[in-house]
């Protein structure tokens, strides 16, 4: 094992998050769900990896949070504005969730279009800021970026990790340090 240094300007916005009170914390949460057009006490479940990475088999995970939790918003973090991606990622959940919940056609699409958030940025600052305001972070079937899990996990954030396990979809909780 070697030392690692850090550049203090890279790390110094990870940094002030980490020290923040449980409370700032909560503030700054309802703010980015403000930011996003969002009611405050939206629940945020976060995904922090590019859309063309998310596999099929992640959508009945997603299309089960939302069809639980009425409160619930799906924010995709990515570090470029893909409208045909996103659009096609959107009707492949509306599709996928006439199997899932159980409501008229039209009002589980509404449901559906409005619930899922396209935060789109380059800026370190604010993928930090977006993870913090997460009320969890979700990783993805087949697909992991690590760099989004660990600074969850400097954040205080828990991580949902979901696996492919033969035939069966395991659940592994990455319990965050903080916690």
């Amino acid at each position: 094992l070697g030392t690692v240094f850090m550049d203090e300007p890279m790390y110094s916005d990870l940094s002030l998050l980490i020290v923040q009170s449980p409370r700032t914390a909560l503030l700054e949460r309802a703010r980015f769900a403000e930011t996003l057009g969002l009611p405050r006490a939206a629940h945020l479940y976060v995904i922090a990896s590019s859309l063309y990475t998310l596999h099929p088999q992640f959508d009945d995970v997603v299309l089960g949070i939302l069809s639980q939790d009425m409160l619930g918003y799906l924010v995709l973090i990515d570090s470029a504005n893909r409208t045909t991606l996103q659009t096609q990622y959107v009707n492949r959940l509306v599709e996928g969730s006439r199997r899932i919940i159980k409501k008229s056609s039209n009002e589980q699409e509404f449901s559906i279009r409005k619930r899922v958030i396209f935060y789109s940025t380059i800026k370190r600052e604010n993928n930090l800021q977006a993870i913090a305001a997460a009320h969890l972070i979700l990783d993805p079937i087949r697909t992991s970026n690590y760099l989004p899990l660990m600074q969850a996990l400097a954040l205080g954030v828990p991580i949902v990790s979901l696996k492919k396990v033969g035939g069966n979809i395991e659940n592994n909780q990455k319990v965050s340090l903080a916690s």
